[in-house]
């Protein structure tokens, strides 16, 4: 109920107010009165900001909360190089004891670094998104940071097929180099644009 997320959010707020590291999960709470709305970002080291210079102001997914209405609030639980099983162990856990309304979602680098199998990563993913619920606006986004690492276009693909089969957006940014500074807020208007859209 809203108790219960009244005291997550409370109790995630006072660990990361007691943290002296910038990582672990970064939250912002909404300035409204009335019921939060929760964003959860669920990812690697795309969704975590690590190599930007200030990952709290720049990223992508903080720039995308920046733009959503004033009682959202921000929770994002990436880490660097998680894989899909990772987050569904981890993080996702973490996200539906918030009850979010939106999840955003972004997984490849980590399973291309460790060259999961496709069909692992298949089963995790779909997993991950299964797993939080069918009331939540997920958004899948697509992208590779090294497509050297593992048949990045079969990786790919998979995201497609389970944003398809799971009703969840998928957001397209393989044109994009998301590891610079400059293309985020490219993506964070794509996914703009897909929240508009769902």
């Amino acid at each position: 109920g809203r108790a219960s997320l009244a005291l997550a959010l409370a109790v995630l707020i006072a660990l990361v107010a007691a943290c002296t590291s910038s990582r672990g999960p970064e939250v912002v709470a909404g300035v409204e009165e009335g019921p939060p709305a929760p964003l959860v970002v669920i990812g690697g080291t795309e969704a975590d900001g690590d190599g930007l210079r200030d990952s709290l102001r720049d990223l992508w997914a903080r720039l995308v909360f920046d733009e959503l209405p004033p009682s959202t609030v921000y929770v994002n639980l990436a880490t660097p190089r998680a894989t899909a099983a990772d987050a569904l162990r981890t993080q996702v856990p973490e996200a539906t004891m918030l009850e979010p309304t939106t999840a955003l979602v972004w997984l490849p680098s980590g399973d291309t670094g460790r060259r999961t199998p496709v069909e692992q990563y298949r089963t995790d993913l779909t997993a991950v998104v299964e797993a939080l619920g069918s009331t939540v606006e997920v958004v899948l986004l697509t992208e590779w940071e090294d497509p050297g690492a593992a048949p990045s276009d079969e990786y790919a693909a998979v995201v497609a097929e389970v944003a398809s089969s799971a009703g969840a957006s998928r957001v397209d940014i393989t044109d994009v180099d998301a590891s610079s500074s400059d293309a985020q807020e490219q993506v964070a208007e794509r996914v703009l644009e897909a929240l508009d859209a769902g």
